[in-house]
């Protein structure tokens, strides 16, 4: 996983900068306005800009909010969080700015579809947490789930965290989010993906360059087949003892005894 994402945040003196996406000094300015050269600047009050000393672009704030740029600095969704929840927080990335309780209650929207991709049914967010519990899910996946799930709720109904004016909180559950993605569908891909090369392939490998091309060709085959000449000659042998006459069978038979008794005297 990546480094924490730090939001922009008004006087906050380091942030990730909306332009360029660095975790980078900023430095406030008060924004003057002068209708023309002659004329004294004036302080505006409700306006701050912040200077990025990376991209050395100005963010612009008007009453302790961003106004410019408007694009979303919450992180990007991780490449293997599943189609139908990248649609839930794409959507949650693109309103954090100006409205955290939606972004929040999306993104528990986003949680709850992630659980049927965990085996989960998907319809009672509380239930499919307390199941994967009983499988044997780390706690603190259980508490970044538990911490999704209360604040999404609390954003949609009232409660104790109010997130009307706290983008900060609301870019975290981003964070949570795609952590939660990472633990329990990117870490285990990856396994998969590396047991498949380094085991499950050189064991195909091996089976057909040398088990099928060299022992079963070569050993098998070869032992199968000189068991079938065996057993040819072996008839053939035989063929000249069962000739069909009583008088071959009964000589046979007085042979036979004749030699065990001279084996046993």
């Amino acid at each position: 996983m990546s480094a924490r994402h730090e939001p922009p945040k008004f006087e906050k003196t380091d942030f990730h900068c909306p332009y360029c996406g660095i975790h980078a000094r900023q430095y406030w300015q008060y924004a003057f306005y002068a209708p023309d050269f002659a004329t004294r600047p004036e302080h505006l009050e409700t306006l701050r800009v912040a200077y990025c000393n990376a991209c050395k672009e100005y963010s612009v704030w008007r009453k302790g909010k961003i106004i410019d740029p408007l694009s979303s600095t919450a992180p990007m969704p991780p490449d293997d969080m599943p189609d139908d929840m990248r649609q839930d927080y794409l959507e949650a990335r693109d309103i954090v700015g100006r409205s955290p309780r939606a972004a929040a209650a999306l993104l528990r929207l986003s949680l709850q579809k992630l659980m049927p991709h965990l085996d989960e049914r998907g319809k009672d967010l509380n239930d499919d947490i307390a199941s994967l519990v009983r499988k044997g899910l780390p706690e603190k996946i259980q508490k970044g789930l538990d911490s999704l799930r209360v604040i999404g709720n609390n954003a949609v109904h009232p409660g104790q965290i109010d997130l009307k004016d706290d983008p900060a909180t609301a870019t975290a559950l981003f964070e949570l989010l795609n952590m939660i993605v990472d633990v329990m569908i990117a870490q285990p891909k990856r396994v998969d993906e590396i047991y498949a090369k380094y085991i499950v392939r050189p064991l195909y490998t091996l089976s057909e360059s040398w088990l099928w091309r060299v022992f079963d060709v070569r050993v098998i085959d070869r032992l199968v087949n000189a068991v079938a000449r065996f057993v040819s000659l072996d008839s053939q042998l035989l063929s000249y003892v069962q000739t069909g006459y009583v008088r071959t069978y009964a000589l046979t038979l007085v042979g036979g005894a004749v030699i065990m008794l001279l084996v046993l005297l």
